[in-house]
Order: structure tokens, then C-alpha cells, then sequence
């Protein structure tokens, strides 16, 4: 009987860190993929060019907005026990992010392209790195 009861308690165990495994590949798969998106946005961004006028700057950077709050919105929900260096990465994420739209909504209606575009520019490459180092981070496929 105590071996029974042994086995049911092993078996138990085992179906449920099955599904928390399989819960938390499933988060990393999620934001993984929210990461991807944000990184295409990230590119469409740094491809405006001084032949485009400053509207499609800010089109871009609005795209880029919407793919981060939806990284966020998935680590959001990221279960408590995630790894500190994740953690940290995630607020370079943020706060790189931040710095772009920040300065991407204080740039004047009366701003050459070509004057944004140094405006933002070192912005975007550390939104890119911190993106980048968050896949690597969390092992995302390429």
C-alpha cells in the first residue's frame, strides 16, 4: 500500500512539473516571438532615411511602441521565480525604450529628417542591443 500510494504521489509530481515545464516553454515561446516582432520594428525605424518626411519616423516609432507594450504586456505575466539576469535585461529594455520615445515625442514638427534621425539614433541601438540580449538571454531561436 505504501508503495502505491509512493508511486501515485511520484506520478503526480511528475504530470505537474510536466505542465509548469510546458507552461513556462510556452511563456519563453511568447515572448520570444512579441521579441521578434519588436526587432522587425526595430529595423523598419532604423531604415527611415533622409528622403522620408518625419511623419514616417514617427509611424515607425509608433509601430515600435505597440510591439514593446506587447513584450510587456507577456513578461507582465512572466511567472515569480524568473531568473534575475533575465530580469535586469528586461529593465534595460525598458528603460532603453523609454529613452526613444522620450526623445521621439520631443522632437519638434520643424526637425529635418536628417536632424531626428541623429536625435534617435544611438536610442535605437541600444533598444536593439537590449532586444537582442534578451533573446539570447531567453535562448529564442533566430
Amino acid at each position: 500500500m505504501k508503495r502505491l500510494h509512493g508511486a501515485l504521489v511520484l506520478v503526480s509530481l511528475f504530470f505537474m512539473t510536466s505542465c509548469m515545464l510546458r507552461t513556462v516553454r510556452e511563456r519563453q515561446a511568447q515572448i520570444c516571438t512579441r521579441l521578434a516582432t519588436l526587432n522587425s520594428t526595430i529595423v523598419v525605424l532604423r531604415r527611415v532615411n533622409d528622403r522620408d518626411p518625419i511623419t514616417t519616423l514617427r509611424q515607425a516609432e509608433a509601430r515600435v511602441s505597440e510591439a514593446f507594450r506587447e513584450v510587456k504586456a507577456v513578461i507582465k505575466d512572466a511567472p515569480e521565480g524568473t531568473d534575475d539576469d533575465l530580469k535586469k535585461t528586461y529593465e534595460d529594455l525598458e528603460k532603453a525604450y523609454n529613452d526613444l520615445d522620450q526623445t521621439v515625442k520631443a522632437i519638434p514638427d520643424q526637425t529635418t529628417i536628417n536632424q531626428a534621425i541623429a536625435l534617435i539614433s544611438s536610442q535605437v541601438i541600444r533598444l536593439e542591443s537590449a532586444s537582442n540580449r534578451m533573446q539570447a538571454g531567453l535562448r529564442c531561436p533566430s
